[in-house]
């Protein structure tokens, strides 16, 4: 279900990706929250969301908030935001030393 609030799917992803990150396999992260197989890759394919308890949970085994679990689109957008900044400011870095205006 697709709320205007929150997408299961995004929420899901991101889930995935975080359990990727700390390589966790779905029943590793199912062992460590108590719970089945199948309520991960429920909420990893965005068919249900985790309920209060196990964002919590979830929140301190990955270390993010849970504002970033419902709503990793915010996330990600500054992560690609900083990336960007980062860019910019190597090709700016570049562009004034190719005209001599610094000598690093």
């Amino acid at each position: 279900m697709n709320n205007r609030y929150y997408d299961e799917e995004k929420t899901g992803a991101y889930i995935r990706n975080k359990r990727f990150e700390y390589n966790y396999s779905q029943s590793d992260l199912a062992e460590i929250l108590g719970i089945s197989k199948i309520a991960v890759s429920n909420w990893e394919n965005g068919q249900a969301l985790p309920d209060t308890k196990y964002l919590i949970d979830l929140s301190n085994i990955f270390g993010v908030r849970i504002d970033e679990l419902l709503f990793p689109k915010i996330e990600r957008d500054l992560h690609e935001y900083k990336h960007i900044t980062e860019q910019f400011k190597e090709i700016t870095k570049m562009e004034f030393k190719n005209r001599g205006l610094i000598h690093k």
